[in-house]
């Protein structure tokens, strides 16, 4: 399929393991202070019980309601300014 083995695990493995070197113990302790911020977890909690309600959906016209505020909160994070 690709000629350059981008399909292999081990260039996959390669990959991962030079994506690790580039973050900084800076970078690491940014994300992990943020991540604990509600500005993070609100939207996240938000979404993961929206998908578990959806998982357990059977009716249409719910489960477009879920959707619609699935893609709510993904184009709220895409349209976040960034400091």
């Amino acid at each position: 399929m690709y000629e350059h083995g981008y399909d292999m695990l081990e260039f996959a493995k390669s990959m991962t393991k030079d994506c690790k070197k580039i973050c900084t113990q800076r970078y690491l302790d940014w994300l992990t202070t943020f991540m604990d911020t509600d500005e993070y977890k609100e939207p996240v909690n938000k979404f993961i019980g929206l998908n578990k309600l959806l998982k357990d959906e059977n009716e249409k016209d719910k489960r477009i309601q879920l959707l619609d505020h699935i893609r709510a909160l993904e184009r709220m994070n895409k349209n976040v300014e960034i400091r």
